[in-house]
């Protein structure tokens, strides 16, 4: 087993010692004489072998027992023959020395050639491959050429029979798009218009004046002061050609009519919006004058009266304009023909066909109204929502559209 292992070892080790001695080396002489060499060893194995092989087929031809056995002569002795080994084992080892040399050099020759044959002996790699990539590239546009020559008739009539429906339609059809554009534009212009003319809102702020907004909660404000509160936010928010009217709600607010403050948007906001945040400033500032001079003393709430007294100033401007009705209250009209205040539970129906029959509907078609800080002020859930019922009724026969009813002070969002 060792044994093995060692002529294993010998027969890897020498070829690639001759191939690094060549590699080492790089020189044709060297090469040449060793190839030069392993031919010659080749060769003279080769006639050795022969040599060998005609002294085994002379050595098997010879006569090695007598032709005739005489009796009384005796057994004849044959002439000893010299042994084949020992005749032939000059040449035997001259045979092995030139063929270990021939298959040593020849393998690491061999091997030197293939290491050789991996790059490219005289040639410039890079190049040949750039060659190629031109080659296959040129390929590849001839193939696309070809291609397109050929389906190039097929392609000539379907673009002719497009080109020539495509005309037909043009002229069939250019005179209706004439016409619809005419009309789109139309109605596209009075719709600018429209919306031009309606870009300008009439909002009307009621603020509650009665007695009955002086209730503390537990957080010991008075729903006047947040209700005061509410209306600088709302002016706060004001928007470019916006008239803003704020009225009070009085006893009496349709006979004695209060206006705490009336002012005029312009229509311009300026470039960046500096003229809009100017006019809410200035009213802010002037509804903050005002409000230090008011207090909730008003002992009774027509709060219909003053519904009827914004619509009344909602009819003096074009029936374009945008309409907007706030009314900061806690909803309890009191007054002598009729009280929301007194029964715990109100009943709706009842209180309709009162308020139509003492004409107390006002005509609100248009309107968009607020109702903010409608406060319970130790009223039950169940008073509330009666209370509620009844607003909701009155205003969808009033035909107005009922954008908040809220014990909030903040206008919704999105305002308008």
């Amino acid at each position: 087993m060792i044994g093995d292992l060692y002529c294993l070892g010998i027969a890897l080790v020498t070829p690639f010692a001759v191939e690094e001695f060549l590699e080492v080396w790089k020189s044709e002489k060297v090469l040449k004489a060793m190839i030069t060499t392993v031919f010659i060893t080749a060769i003279s194995g080769g006639a050795l072998l022969a040599a060998i092989r005609g002294d085994l087929l002379a050595r098997q031809v010879e006569q090695s027992s007598p032709t005739a056995v005489i009796d009384g002569d005796g057994t004849p002795v044959p002439d000893g023959p010299t042994s084949f080994y020992e005749s032939t084992a000059p040449s035997l080892r001259m045979l092995m020395l030139f063929l270990a040399i021939a298959m040593d050099l020849g393998a690491g020759v061999a091997i030197h050639r293939a290491l050789m044959a991996r790059i490219c002996p005289g040639e410039d790699c890079d190049k040949l491959s750039q060659e190629m990539a031109d080659v296959r590239r040129q390929l590849v546009a001839h193939v696309f050429e070809i291609t397109a020559l050929t389906n190039e008739p097929a392609i000539f009539v379907a673009r002719f029979w497009r080109d020539f429906y495509r005309a037909l339609l043009t002229r069939a059809t250019g005179k209706a798009i004439t016409k619809w554009l005419g009309l789109l534009s139309c109605t596209l212009f009075l719709a600018a218009v429209s919306a031009f003319a309606q870009s300008h809102v009439n909002l009307v702020a009621a603020l509650d004046l009665s007695a009955s907004e002086d209730f503390k909660g537990p957080d010991e404000k008075a729903q006047f002061d947040k209700n005061l509160k509410g209306v600088e936010r709302l002016l706060s928010t004001i928007e470019a050609d916006t008239q803003i009217t704020v009225i009070g709600i009085t006893r009496d607010s349709f006979a004695d009519q209060y206006i705490l403050l009336r002012a005029e948007i312009s229509p311009d906001p300026g470039y960046f919006g500096e003229r809009l945040a100017d006019a809410r400033k200035k009213l802010v500032r002037s509804w903050q004058t005002r409000a230090q001079r008011l207090s909730p003393k008003t002992q009774g709430t027509d709060i219909l009266g003053g519904i009827h007294f914004a619509g009344e100033l909602f009819r003096t401007e074009g029936p374009d304009n945008k309409k907007i009705l706030v009314v900061y209250s806690d909803m309890r009209h009191v007054t002598g023909g009729l009280n929301l205040e007194a029964p715990h539970t109100v009943r709706v129906d009842s209180m309709i066909a009162t308020v139509q029959k003492r004409k107390l509907l006002t005509d609100l078609t248009g309107v968009t109204v607020y109702i903010l800080g409608a406060d319970a002020g130790g009223r039950q859930v169940a008073e509330w929502e009666s209370l509620h019922k009844f607003w909701i009724t009155y205003f969808q026969k009033a035909g107005a559209t009922l954008g908040a009813y809220s014990m909030l002070y903040d206008p919704p969002k999105p305002w308008p």
